[in-house]
């Protein structure tokens, strides 16, 4: 996950799914809860980091798919 971590995917080809879905791996909350490390801060950050990427990618997918 962490490789991938806030970046735009597709699913793979074998998972046949109706739509073309787009994904963004990220973090579980959960694990920024038990983080006890000095990177504790920069992982928060990045997480919110991948949330704003996500949210941003989300609303250009919809004003592209409005019609007009």
């Amino acid at each position: 996950v962490t490789a991938h971590r806030g970046e735009w995917l597709r699913l793979p080809a074998p998972l046949e799914v109706a739509s073309d879905p787009m994904v963004m791996a990220t973090i579980h909350p959960s694990a920024l809860l038990r983080d006890r490390s000095e990177r504790r801060k920069e992982n928060y950050d990045s997480f919110v980091a991948d949330l704003r990427a996500a949210s941003a990618g989300l609303a250009a997918m919809f004003r592209e798919n409005q019609p007009g």
